[in-house]
């Protein structure tokens, strides 16, 4: 009796810690991804910098290229390219995790459509 609980639990053992199916790397398939609606929105912040709200995550930034603390953990650095343009750099730890270009219309009232983004691995989306 004793070497069929021994068993069992040695079975149970083995199996609790074998990895799900879903461990491992993976390469996103952008064509066959969706992640759903995103809403961005952008407001100037009581500090003289900007405040964006990403899917109900705020932070708030300068476009002085220096990092803030972005959404999730993230660190985001915003640094403007021209008029109602911008270049921003997202990072998690020390891996660059995107790299993205905003513009605004030129009568500032919505945003260029195209966002470009450079994902991390060359991946542009």
């Amino acid at each position: 009796m004793t070497t069929k609980i021994l068993c069992v639990l040695a079975g149970a053992a083995v199996l609790a810690a074998a990895d799900g199916s879903y461990v491992g790397k993976w390469k996103m398939n952008v064509a066959k991804s969706d992640f759903g609606d995103t809403t961005i929105t952008f407001a100037q912040a009581p500090s003289g910098g900007m405040q964006m709200t990403v899917d109900g995550q705020t932070y708030t930034f300068k476009t002085d290229g220096k990092e803030y603390d972005g959404v999730f953990g993230s660190k985001m650095a915003w640094k403007a390219t021209g008029t109602g343009a911008w270049e921003v750099t997202n990072k998690m730890g020390a891996q660059v995790l995107s790299t993205d270009s905003y513009k605004v219309s030129a009568d500032g009232k919505s945003p260029e459509p195209g966002v470009q983004r450079d994902l991390a691995g060359g991946c542009a989306v």
